[in-house]
């Protein structure tokens, strides 16, 4: 097969999308011809060759870091993204175009496929169907709700990256549309061991840790809330990310007394990040909606219970009892759950084991096994 990508997130620029669509394209690109069209940064070629695979990087507005974009650079893709797509599909020839994420990207992907008379796919992210805390967001916003509906009736395949996505995709395109649910893909944890006196961090102290960006979604000032009513000194927490919410967060954990209970890590690199994570006790979330959860699904993979409501893609594979406990969704029994981790450390033991295992059927190579088998069903049903 032949496949074109087309998304503004691809590794290192963006977040976690554009990580989980590089490991699946490492993998693909070693079995098919893969191109990928994405955004440029400062100090990126613009064209690269990854594994097998072809990197298009188009230069979008905004954007000073590969890390961090602006609105402006995210949405000006939808316009760079059509002039490279166009370059690239008069110089080859693609049997399908997947589109990743219809607001910032399904478009252009549409676009490009009309023009070329290609087959699309149009991969549906949690960001295209809801963000509680975002106004943008196509569950209250009628815009942005026209724009996903346009992608998913103009793409001759629709798939979501969990169950959650899916069914909040129906809800939002309700006329008889199949969307099937393919998952993304994580990287098996690679780190060199690190106990916790090389990380710095307490021998005896509980750790709970949680990553991503600090946004309001991420509801870290309620987890900062939770965590100082245990009295318990050696109940700590990890943070690990950065964003606007930082500043507010570090006076909000001052102002209520928690002092070295928390600390905040900043981003990581990857091998430290599972290195921490490692050396953890539990992983731990109260945010309002995560269309996937692949920081949840990494800290599986190095063997943490999840402490987690079920409020969005974790529901695929956070089992209560087995890969984590769950949370009520304003997260008020967390203490009452780190409590029955530290009172039954044996149950503990089979939570790491069985997340373990959880997590390895979401590594990459198995991942996009999936992903080729699907693209190869929709090309035969296709034509």
């Amino acid at each position: 097969m032949k496949i074109l990508f087309v998304s503004h997130e691809y590794a290192p620029v963006g977040g976690g999308v554009g990580v989980a669509l590089s490991h699946l394209v490492h993998e693909l690109g070693s079995l098919h011809d893969v191109v990928v069209l994405t955004s440029g940064a400062p100090g990126l070629p613009t064209i690269e060759k990854q594994q097998g695979a072809t990197i298009h990087r188009v230069h979008t507005f905004g954007r000073r870091r590969p890390g961090g974009g602006s609105i402006l650079s995210m949405y000006s893709f939808l316009f760079a993204g059509l002039r490279g797509g166009k370059r690239i599909l008069r110089e080859e020839r693609f049997n399908l175009i997947n589109t990743w994420s219809a607001v910032l990207s399904g478009l252009t992907g549409v676009r490009l496929s009309k023009k070329a008379q290609i087959p699309h796919v149009l991969t549906l992210l949690g960001e295209d169907v809801y963000d509680p805390s975002g106004r943008s967001s196509a569950h209250r916003n009628v815009f942005f709700r026209s724009v996903v509906r346009r992608a998913m009736e103009a793409s001759h395949r629709v798939t979501a990256c969990s169950s959650d996505v899916r069914d909040r995709g129906k809800a939002i395109f309700p006329r008889e549309i199949s969307i099937d649910v393919v998952p993304l893909a994580i990287a098996p944890p690679r780190y060199r061991p690190a106990d916790r006196l090389l990380l710095g961090l307490d021998r005896d102290a509980f750790y709970c840790i949680t990553i991503g960006p600090l946004v309001l979604r991420k509801r870290l000032g309620l987890l900062l809330d939770l965590l100082v009513r245990s009295s318990d000194p050696k109940t700590k927490l990890l943070i690990v990310g950065q964003g606007p919410e930082e500043k507010s967060l570090r006076r909000h954990a001052e102002k209520i007394g928690l002092g070295k209970r928390v600390e905040f890590l900043g981003p990581l690199p990857d091998e430290k990040k599972f290195q921490y994570l490692a050396n953890c006790d539990a992983y731990v979330s109260v945010s309002l909606h995560e269309g996937f959860g692949l920081a949840l699904l990494e800290a599986m993979a190095c063997g943490l219970p999840v402490l987690a409501p079920v409020m969005g893609g974790q529901r695929d594979y956070l089992i209560h009892g087995k890969t984590g406990l769950v949370l009520e969704p304003d997260g008020e029994d967390l203490l009452r759950r780190i409590n029955e981790l530290l009172d039954a450390p044996e149950k503990a033991i089979e939570m790491r084991e069985s997340s373990r295992r959880q997590a390895e059927s979401f590594f990459a190579p198995i991942v996009a096994e999936i992903w080729a088998e699907t693209f190869e069903q929709y090309i035969k049903e296709i034509f």
